[in-house]
């Protein structure tokens, strides 16, 4: 059902979700990127709001983690969408991602950030860094990573600065404005 690089778009009633889908006008509140781990696909996601331990360390923390995208979605309340890219990821692609994924496991949440992407000014006074991420961010460096979406700008911020992307901000820019994934597809 879910293939590597495919984006996992959730749309959640749980209060902080609401919260974050009020604060940014979207129907996303929160995304992680699908990735291969031996012989299974795992998602790999930023997240605070888990009990389910990693795949990969075998603990519960906040931030980067690997968990399974069917008892993700099967454990979440609300909607669940996936974005499947325009390209298929080569083999190539799919190993470059899961050594991304795997080098992120482990990176706090980034509240600051994640706050931040939800404002419309605020976000460009800060410079986010890579050893705190948040899910949207997560996405959005994972696809900078493999060269599939405009790379960060230089010492300074701009349009393409992982930390600028809230969850339906990033949909948008995946999906019409860089047109490297396909409309979401609701999953449940």
């Amino acid at each position: 059902m879910f293939s590597p690089g495919d984006v996992i778009a959730f749309s959640g009633t749980h209060p902080v979700s609401w919260l974050i889908r009020a604060v940014t006008l979207s129907a996303y509140s929160h995304v992680g990127v699908c990735f291969q781990y031996g012989s299974r696909t795992l998602l790999c996601e930023s997240t605070t709001l888990l009990d389910t331990p990693c795949e990969i360390e075998h603990r519960c923390f906040s931030g980067v983690q690997a968990q399974s995208p069917f008892e993700r979605i099967r454990t979440h309340q609300g909607r669940v969408y996936v974005l499947r890219p325009y390209w298929p990821y080569t083999e190539r692609d799919s190993q470059e991602l899961t050594k991304f994924c795997l080098n992120c496991i482990g990176t706090e949440y980034d509240t600051l950030e994640a706050g931040l992407s939800g404002t419309r000014r605020l976000k460009h006074w800060f410079v986010g860094t890579e050893n705190q991420q948040f899910c949207s961010e997560l996405v959005c460096r994972s696809q900078q990573y493999l060269r599939r979406v405009p790379p960060p700008p230089g010492a300074y911020r701009g349009p393409a600065d992982p930390s600028d992307f809230n969850p339906g901000v990033l949909v948008k820019y995946l999906t019409r404005y860089w047109q490297a994934y396909r409309e979401p597809e609701l999953v449940n």
